[in-house]
């Protein structure tokens, strides 16, 4: 399972974890509610968000995995998918 979280860049933090097998249905899933709803935070100030990778989870041995680096990756931003 890969490991995503939305950054909020306006309160500096790591919001919920969100996991899945495929990211680009991720992305379509959160550009999807982004139109969907003219009036969210998500919409209104997506200039705020980015969605990172954080690593991996191995469902089998429980083990999570982190970039070579250990600093999350960037997915892209909520500009992006409000846009796409």
């Amino acid at each position: 399972m890969i490991l995503l979280s939305i950054y909020d860049k306006k309160a500096n933090i790591f919001n919920e974890l969100i996991t899945t097998t495929n990211v680009e249905l991720v992305k379509r899933d959160l550009a999807r509610n982004i139109s969907l709803s003219k009036d969210s935070v998500y919409y209104l100030y997506s200039s705020d968000f980015e969605l990172y990778m954080l690593g991996n989870f191995d469902n089998e041995s429980g083990r999570i995995t982190v970039p070579d680096n250990n600093i999350p990756v960037l997915i892209c931003s909520f500009e992006e998918l409000k846009n796409a």
